[in-house]
């Protein structure tokens, strides 16, 4: 009882944050994003290797705005090309994250969000699935001129060079 418990918090939790880009989006003057957002969740997964079942949230999604809102309270939406969200089903502790700035003297802040996040789910999984704690301590968040990441998965190195590689 208690596991299904912390499963369906966790899984509620993941419904609230934040959404992805699934594919290219525009930015404030109507470009498309510099990179396929699709590509990037699809190859930054492919280099975590095995985690459990996903789920996927998507700036293009009809409550994008709210989702956005569970990862940061201290980043205007409109300040916000695209982005995406991949987190455990399960209620596990792996997430992947990655916010677009549509102007990179605004990924400072956005990072600094992600941080908060990042210590958010340390104190949530320290309190209901301690098991899954050293994941979330281990978390990386990284940031690449306008592209704000947040890696929590068993291989943070690859997918950290995914990241790096995809947002050049």
């Amino acid at each position: 009882m208690m596991k299904r418990t912390i499963a369906i918090i966790l899984a509620a939790a993941c419904l609230l944050l934040a959404g992805c880009a699934n594919g290219v989006g525009d930015n404030s003057n109507g470009q498309p994003s510099t990179i396929d957002m699709e590509k990037l969740r699809t190859d930054m997964l492919d280099a975590a290797g095995t985690m459990p079942e996903m789920q996927t949230y998507q700036s293009s999604d009809e409550d994008a705005e709210d989702q956005f809102l569970a990862i940061s309270e201290d980043v205007e939406y409109n300040k916000v090309d695209s982005y995406f969200l991949v987190c455990s089903a399960e209620g596990e502790a792996y997430e992947i994250v990655v916010v677009a700035m549509k102007d990179a003297k605004d990924a400072g802040k956005m990072r600094s969000a992600l941080e908060k996040h990042k210590k958010g789910r340390i104190s949530f999984y320290s309190t209901y699935a301690p098991e899954q704690t050293e994941r979330a301590e281990k978390a990386e968040v990284l940031i690449s001129g306008k592209y704000v990441a947040l890696i929590m998965c068993d291989n943070n190195s690859a997918v950290r060079k995914v990241f790096l590689e995809g947002v050049r």
